[in-house]
């Protein structure tokens, strides 16, 4: 197979698992709102379509059954369901923008955010530590294997069971074609975002969160990686709509949906379990309402819903956790971040507002806007819409803070709801703009905002991928990848070039077996009891912190330097990874 061919290949599954439900969506009795639909496809669609994969894998996976399942998803669509109307055509978008309306100025800073974001993607390949490190080294895991083995469990495997749809389609290891996931992902949580906030507060609010939520650089930032924050996002976002209808309608459909949807939030991270005890309090409420008026048969058809909503969520992702307890038994069921980490996080009390506490990681432009959501949220707590949007996020900030607040890219699976709070506010002061200035000022107003918010946000990014493909388009795989990740690289060609496939290595960067993955490498902090039986010691700069952070004994830190113990065999260019050969004592 050519590698033109190769890449083509490649990029065909992540528009196909984002589309084959949009026919059968559009023939349910479900109607879900306009704005909604394609955000509901496409977070459905990848959900469904990697547990499907996945549960193939436990049997064995091919290039052939990858297609077959493609093939067989698109055949039902094409059979049962019908075609939805696309949207907005680029022809009517542009003569929106020519007339200068508001909305197609936010759809052009929009545009120009998810142009830098896909350049970034399709440039650099695989740039994340944990990306690296723990959802491709799964996915090269799943490929390398043919099915799905014990060492992948722990971490959910949307992402990984997805770029291994990439690996099977191609037939060979297309990182940057993996990365479309992400970005289409990212797409839809923006989208997903602009829908919940259309529901709740009108267009204009619309309009408003979800360009802040485009441009705030920590959501651009991680958009073009491969991390499950943002894609925790969009399920949170869409169970929280999902669940909003169901309140409506108290149908079955919708219920089963939310509980669908909530079971994808566990399967993409175990940040998911956050949606169970929002759904019981929702439940609950309807329930005494309903009781309250009287009307026994509704109260019990929301328990009955509710019910309905946990075994659903069981069945389309909580299975994974009771997968892990099998083997690591219960206390090992629900990973966490690790006690290194948890140790780090520091509990400033302005971090409890975030957006003060982590200004610059929200921006310069829309921290302040995340800050105004708030102050609006506190003075219109009597609308019940502000009541749940709070509800979806200032918990969850809160368990934030407690044990996470160590890295703010957690919060981008709330992040979306702040943003619908930023939309409502937004409304709210676009009144008084409306009063005071002549409709063609508003217009060039909203127009300066939005290019002015999409720029900030790209500059505090420092995604520099669209700059590269016009600067250096043809740099190959390890000038790339160096560029990105400094040492990394650089370590691993010395490994793959100086060191016998047989020789046992133990790094401290867990990185370097994605790329080493046939060879004999174990992950860790050793003693010095432990690394005699290694041959090769690959130490990362930080080592020292976490060995003193975690009271670490017997470190061979201190050694490194004994000749008689260790011999340096390789320092990175930047200082970051060295490489020991271990001797024998």
């Amino acid at each position: 197979m050519s590698e033109i061919a190769s890449w083509l290949f490649a990029l065909l599954p992540a528009p196909l698992a984002a589309g084959y439900l949009a026919p059968l969506i559009a023939r349910s009795r479900l109607r879900p709102p306009a704005a909604l639909f394609w955000p509901l496809s496409v977070g459905l669609g990848i959900g469904l379509f990697t547990s499907a994969l996945t549960l193939v894998a436990f049997a064995g996976l091919t290039t052939a059954r990858l297609w077959l399942i493609l093939v067989a998803l698109w055949s039902a669509s094409a059979l049962w369901g019908k075609w939805p109307r696309v949207g907005l055509s680029p022809a009517e978008w542009w003569r929106k923008l020519r007339q200068g309306q508001c909305g197609a100025w936010v759809g052009f800073a929009g545009g120009a955010i998810l142009l830098v974001v896909l350049a970034q993607a399709s440039y650099y390949p695989f740039t994340g530590d944990d990306e690296i490190s723990r959802y491709a080294y799964f996915a090269r895991l799943i490929l390398e294997k043919g099915k799905m083995i014990a060492e992948v469990r722990g971490y959910p495997p949307l992402l990984p069971v997805a770029y291994a749809s990439t690996f099977f389609a191609a037939g060979d290891i297309c990182e940057q074609a993996a990365k479309m996931y992400p970005v289409l992902i990212a797409a839809m949580t923006v989208w997903a975002t602009y829908a919940l906030a259309l529901h709740w507060f009108g267009q204009r609010a619309a309009a408003a969160a979800a360009l802040t939520l485009a441009a705030t650089p920590l959501f651009m930032h991680w958009a073009p990686v491969g991390y499950v924050d943002i894609a925790s996002g969009l399920y949170f976002v869409l169970c929280a709509f999902a669940l909003e209808i169901w309140r409506e309608r108290l149908e079955p459909g919708w219920a089963l949906l939310s509980g669908v949807l909530a079971g994808l939030a566990l399967w993409t991270k175990q940040a998911g379990f956050a949606v169970l005890p929002i759904i019981g309090l929702l439940v609950l409420i309807q329930f005494a309402r309903k009781w309250i008026r009287a009307e026994p048969e509704e109260a019990r058809r929301a328990l009955v819903h509710g019910l309905l909503m946990l075994a659903a969520a069981f069945a389309s992702g909580g299975w994974w956790y009771l997968r892990n307890a099998l083997y690591d038994g219960w206390g090992g069921a629900v990973p966490d971040a690790g006690l290194y980490h948890l140790l780090t996080a520091p509990r400033r009390p302005l971090q409890l507002i975030p957006f003060a506490g982590n200004f610059l990681d929200f921006g310069r432009l829309t921290a302040p806007l995340y800050i105004a959501g708030l102050g609006w949220a506190a003075s219109a707590l009597r609308k019940p819409t502000v009541r749940r949007t709070l509800l979806w996020c200032a918990p969850y900030t809160v368990f934030w803070w407690w044990r996470f607040s160590f890295d703010a890219r957690f919060l981008l699976a709330v992040l979306p709801f702040y943003a619908v709070l930023v939309g409502g506010a937004a409304t709210a002061a676009w009144r008084r703009v409306e009063a005071a200035a002549p409709s063609r000022n508003r217009l060039f107003i909203c127009a300066i905002v939005s290019l002015s918010l999409a720029m900030a946000g790209i500059f505090q990014a420092q995604l520099g991928g669209i700059i590269q493909w016009a600067t250096n388009p043809g740099t190959s795989y390890a000038q790339r990848l160096t560029r990105a990740k400094d040492d990394l690289y650089p370590t691993v060609q010395f490994l793959q070039t100086h060191i016998d496939p047989t020789t046992n290595i133990h790094s401290t960067d867990a990185r370097i077996r994605y790329y080493l993955i046939d060879r004999p490498i174990t992950v860790g902090y050793p003693d010095m009891t432990s690394l005699q039986e290694d041959d090769v010691f690959v130490v990362g700069s930080w080592s020292e912190s976490v060995y003193d952070k975690l009271g670490l004994h017997n470190s061979p830190l201190p050694h490194l330097s004994d000749a008689r113990l260790f011999e340096q065999i390789y320092a990175g260019p930047a200082g970051k990874l060295t490489a020991f050969r271990v001797h024998s004592p």
